[in-house]
């Protein structure tokens, strides 16, 4: 957090928030990682980034999310959250059913894993934990994919119908047919495969259009108004960020070099910078031009305010006030 530049009170803010505010979501994710965080480190080197490529559908990434934290609703998982059933796995009739035993141990699923395109021997590695089993297969077939041959996808085609089929058992009363699982294993992959493959790529922005909604003060821009720019980009060292500061009156750009935790601190800083020049140059009528976006939706009060920069937006906010002339727009190009 910035040292408060002027005298203010203490005030009591959240640190799980970027702005500061208690939310109920983040209370329980606060409580949730401090009571499972002794499980969540048997796992360090989860493949997580292997189950968000899967192509075609998010529903088998999610069944591995849940997998992977053991909140998939067996019965065990159930009971131990206070609701009262009968143990007994429906699809054996012989053991508990747990997410190891279920998606695993299971003599129905053993039985599908050895017949499926993949040949899993369940078996094997019976000795190591589930969460561990889980997480090489994915690291195995994620290096085994490529172009249209996917054998992660088919690994995750054969969790959701083993689960769906658990379902099917449960609440419609359905037989328990192990046929019915490679079935439909086979029905879902050939369906996600007539998908193209959609990878999560990030484009970015090739133009950023100033919109009206990001200027602090309705104003317009005249032969009088000096733009001055505020344009920041990220060092090779780490948490350094550059900015570069110049105004069309003098074309003169001073670079400075800033440490901060993130784009949106380093360009709060920079911009302050450029407003205190501005000021003391005594410019009553400005265009700042910044290449933040994040920035601007929070001038915009789009956003909230984050609570490593609040006494910074405190000041800047001051000065667009006693400086009705002032503005900032988002730069183009």
């Amino acid at each position: 957090m910035e040292p408060p530049l002027t005298d203010i009170d203490d005030y009591l803010y959240w640190k799980y928030t970027e702005d500061g505010s208690y939310s109920i979501k983040t209370g329980y994710l606060y409580l949730w990682h401090r009571s499972f965080a002794s499980s969540l480190s048997l796992m360090p080197k989860f493949p997580w980034s292997s189950i968000w490529k899967i192509p075609g559908s998010t529903k088998f990434s999610l069944l591995f999310w849940r997998l992977a934290h053991n909140i998939v609703p067996t019965k065990t998982k159930l009971n131990e959250r206070g609701v009262p059933l009968d143990l007994v796995c429906p699809l054996c009739g012989s053991s508990e059913e747990s997410t190891d035993h279920l998606f695993r141990s299971c003599t129905i699923t053993r039985h599908v894993w050895q017949s499926s395109a993949l040949g899993i021997n369940t078996q094997a590695n019976a000795g190591i934990p589930f969460s561990r089993w889980l997480a090489d297969l994915i690291s195995f077939f994620h290096r085994q994919s490529s172009g249209s041959y996917n054998p992660l996808l088919y690994f995750g085609c054969v969790l959701q119908a083993i689960w769906t089929v658990r379902n099917s058992v449960v609440y419609n009363h359905s037989p328990v047919d192990p046929l019915r699982i490679c079935q439909l294993t086979d029905h879902l992959f050939t369906s996600h495969q007539k998908f193209p493959e959609t990878w999560c790529t990030l484009t970015g922005f090739t133009s950023l259009v100033p919109s009206p909604h990001l200027a602090i003060v309705p104003s317009t821009i005249t032969s009088d108004t000096i733009c001055i720019y505020v344009l920041v980009g990220h060092s090779s060292s780490n948490k350094c960020y550059h900015a570069s500061i110049s105004d069309s009156l003098t074309g003169e750009s001073d670079r400075v070099y800033i440490r901060a935790s993130s784009a949106l601190v380093a360009s709060t800083r920079a911009l302050l910078s450029a407003m205190r020049r501005a000021r003391l140059a005594g410019f009553t009528s400005v265009s700042f031009v910044i290449s933040c976006r994040k920035l601007s939706s929070v001038l915009a009060k789009l956003q909230p305010v984050p609570i490593g920069v609040r006494n910074s937006f405190h000041e800047i906010r001051h000065l667009f006030r006693i400086y009705p002339f002032w503005s900032v727009r988002l730069a183009t190009g």
